[in-house]
């Protein structure tokens, strides 16, 4: 198989389908109907595997990662499918933490071109297939599969998931989940299954009495993760951070954790995870703690998560971060106070969907910025990104690219600066290279 058989058939589906990236909108299906098709003339690979469902508006990633990383130690044959991908397309689907193979996407494209035609799914559609085909074929025995968008309508919602995960709800996505928290609370409400257990990350007034309603409403029985672990972060470097875990969370998994992400933000991820455990032990699988600590320990390696708080240079600390929505920008700010520094560099791009003004709101004030336009996805434009930000008080320039920003940032920070990558998946990708 060459390369270029690879890239023709990834030229053929983004041709022949809508993506999200370039349509919008328009790439968005209202419901379920041509992803159970799809998967029917498949020969329904979602029932061959179980699974674990992850949704919620921050923090999926790397909750699913930790599981699926955990889940791979135990000696589990495990299945990740997260999306969008920073690098290749081939990382989204992973088995044991090895991405699937170009020759078997080729091989997927070329058996199912007739079906891929007829029924024209969207882009993500025809990835979700994908990777439930390859966990079929694999023989995966536990699968990690996280949400693309909202969860109520997502391609991911046909599976039958031994767990259902809801990390949080912030805004994002207004346009298409809702205005309010509530509303989009009803969207990713609707990952739950009769009688499957669910595990809320954390408990918020504006959503708390969605989930459980629902849950009620599907006799599923729901846990909380913040009212059940109370995680205390002990120390931390720019590879690992230990976090101390106690609380009403089953006396086993208490004790001293090494994560191998970092941010501090990591804990109620942490916490998240530690509860789907719980619940999965409860469920008769059988995941030693010395995996669990394992699995914690070498997340990024077992599953290839990048892009949170990632360092991609060391002199000056630049560092990278996908956060894209209001809350996420909160977090990733508030992370910064814990690194020494003497000015801070941003290089910054956004969706042209985000709510821009909310979060420039949460930019400070006192860094140099370096304006961008990602090439990929819908990108605002970084004319009107600079007219945003200028107009709330900060201080920066354009720049061509977010390479020729890097650069640009590089030249001018000193070597006790910290220059920062975000706003976006697609700026994020960019620097990654």
């Amino acid at each position: 198989m060459s390369m270029l058989a690879y890239q023709k058939a990834l030229d053929y589906l983004h041709y022949l389908l809508p993506v999200y990236e370039q349509d919008g909108a328009a790439a968005i299906t209202a419901d379920l109907t041509t992803i159970r098709e799809l998967c029917y003339r498949l020969g329904l690979p979602q029932w061959k595997f179980n699974s674990i469902h992850v949704g919620g508006t921050n923090g999926k990633g790397s909750v699913g990662a930790m599981l699926a990383s955990i889940l791979k130690e135990a000696g589990i044959k495990t299945g990740l499918f997260s999306s969008p991908y920073l690098r290749e397309f081939t990382e989204q689907i992973r088995v044991n933490g090895k991405e699937i193979s170009k020759k078997e996407v080729v091989t997927f494209v070329s058996q199912h071109k007739e079906t891929i035609e007829a029924l024209r799914p969207s882009f993500f559609e025809l990835t979700v297939a994908l990777a439930f085909w390859h966990f079929a074929r694999s023989q995966v025995e536990l699968a990690v599969i996280e949400v693309g968008l909202g969860g109520q309508t997502d391609a991911t919602n046909i599976i039958s998931p031994e767990v259902s995960v809801i990390t949080n709800v912030s805004h994002d996505h207004q346009q298409l989940l809702g205005e309010s928290l509530g509303e989009i609370a009803i969207q990713k409400a609707g990952i739950m299954k009769k009688f499957t257990p669910v595990i809320v990350g954390e408990r918020q007034a504006a959503t708390s009495e969605v989930f459980e309603q629902q849950a009620a409403s599907l006799q599923a029985p729901l846990r909380f993760a913040s009212e059940r672990v109370e995680v205390q972060r002990l120390e931390y470097d720019w590879c690992h951070q230990r976090f101390e875990v106690s609380g009403q969370l089953n006396e086993v998994l208490h004790g001293s954790y090494m994560l191998g992400l970092a941010g501090k933000y990591q804990a109620q991820n942490l916490a998240c995870c530690l509860c789907t455990l719980e619940q999965l032990l409860e469920d008769g699988w059988d995941i030693p703690l010395k995996a669990i600590k394992k699995g914690l320990k070498r997340v990024r390696e077992n599953t290839g998560i990048t892009g949170r708080m990632h360092i991609i240079h060391e002199q000056p600390l630049t560092l990278c971060d996908t956060a894209h929505n209001v809350a996420g920008v909160q977090a990733v700010m508030a992370q910064l106070e814990d690194i020494p520094y003497q000015k801070l560099h941003v290089v910054w791009g956004m969706g042209a969907e985000k709510d821009h003004q909310a979060i420039i709101a949460q930019l400070p004030k006192d860094a140099r910025y370096y304006f961008v336009q990602a090439n990929a996805g819908q990108a605002l434009k970084a004319e009107a990104l600079y007219q945003l930000a200028t107009a709330a008080g900060l201080q920066g320039q354009l720049c061509a690219s977010v390479q020729a920003a890097l650069e640009q940032a590089r030249r001018t920070a000193a070597t006790d600066d910290l220059i920062l990558v975000g706003g976006s998946n697609y700026v994020v990708a960019e620097a990654l290279g």
